[in-house]
C-alpha cells in the first residue's frame, strides 16, 4: 500500500516508526481516518430518507436534498418552481395525449364500457379488436351516462348500407361482424362525449376473412343533444365475440 494511501492520502507509519515512534505516528494516522469517515457520512444520503416504492430524492437547495412522495397512477413529473424540491406529481391535461385504458373482454354479447370519458380530456382515440365467435350480424354501439345507454337522439351514417335519421335512433351501425372465426379492427375518434355539447363519432371498420379483407367501411354518427356521456356500449345482435378495447384521450387546447 503506498504511503501516503492512493485514495485519501493518509500517513502511516513506516517501518521504522513500528520501532521508535508508533503511538504517536498512529495516532496521526487514526485521526485522519476517522475524519475521513465523518466526512464520507456526511456527504452520503441515509435510505432512510424515503418510505414508499418510487419515492423520490429531490434538491431542495444547494447540499440539502428532501423526498418527494410518488404520486398517483397515471401522473407524470413536472417540473413546478414553487415547489419545495422544484418538482411535483401532475395529471395529464390541456393539450396532448394520454393513455386512458386498455379493457379485455372474452365470449361476450354486449360490451359496456362505464368511466372513460372525463373533464380530462376533450376527444378519444378508440380502438376494437376482436374476433367473432358466432353469427353474422350488424355491429352496432350506443353511448352511455351514469351507467345507462341512451336510446334515442342518435343520428348515423354507415357507408355503404344506408342511413339512420330523427332523435328516436337508439344506436349506429360500425359494420357487419364478420365470418365465425375472423378477426376485425374498429378505429373511431370521439369528439366532446364528456362535454354538454353535441358529440360526433367518426371512424373506421375493417374485417378480415382468413388472409383477406373481408370489408371496409367508414361510419359516422352524431348524438343531436347535450348530455354529458362517459362511456358507450358495442354489441352484436346476440353474437359472442372476443377481444380488447384500447382508448387513449386527446385535446387541442
Amino acid at each position: 500500500m503506498a504511503n501516503p494511501t492512493t485514495n485519501y492520502g493518509f500517513i502511516m507509519p513506516t517501518a521504522t516508526d513500528l520501532v521508535t515512534d508508533l503511538p504517536a505516528d498512529f495516532n496521526v494516522f487514526g485521526q485522519a481516518v476517522d475524519t475521513q469517515m465523518l466526512t464520507n457520512a456526511n456527504a452520503a444520503i441515509a435510505k432512510t430518507i424515503v418510505d414508499a416504492k418510487g419515492d423520490l430524492i429531490a434538491a431542495t437547495a444547494a447540499d440539502t436534498v428532501s423526498r418527494l412522495a410518488v404520486g398517483s397512477n397515471g401522473q407524470y413529473l413536472q417540473a413546478d418552481s414553487t415547489a419545495a424540491t422544484g418538482l411535483k406529481w401532475a395529471s395529464v391535461g390541456g393539450a396532448g395525449v394520454g393513455f386512458v385504458s386498455t379493457d379485455t373482454f372474452s365470449a361476450v354479447t354486449t360490451l359496456s364500457l362505464n368511466s372513460k370519458f372525463t373533464s380530462t380530456y376533450e376527444n378519444y382515440r378508440v380502438y376494437v379488436d376482436f374476433t367473432n365467435g358466432g353469427g353474422t350480424q350488424s355491429l352496432l354501439m350506443r353511448m352511455r351516462a351514469g351507467g345507462t345507454d341512451t336510446t334515442s337522439s342518435l343520428y348515423g351514417y354507415y357507408s355503404p348500407v344506408g342511413t339512420w335519421s330523427g332523435s328516436a335512433a337508439a344506436e349506429g351501425r360500425i359494420g357487419t361482424v364478420p365470418p365465425i372465426g375472423s378477426t376485425a379492427q374498429v378505429v373511431m375518434d370521439v369528439s366532446r362525449p364528456f362535454d354538454t355539447k353535441i358529440t360526433k363519432i367518426t371512424g373506421l371498420y375493417v374485417f378480415t376473412s382468413g388472409s383477406s379483407i373481408g370489408e371496409v367501411s367508414e361510419f359516422a354518427m352524431v348524438l343531436n343533444n347535450t348530455t354529458s356521456y362517459d362511456g358507450f356500449t358495442i354489441y352484436s345482435g346476440g353474437n359472442s365475440f372476443t377481444g380488447r378495447v384500447t382508448i387513449y384521450g386527446y385535446s387541442l387546447s
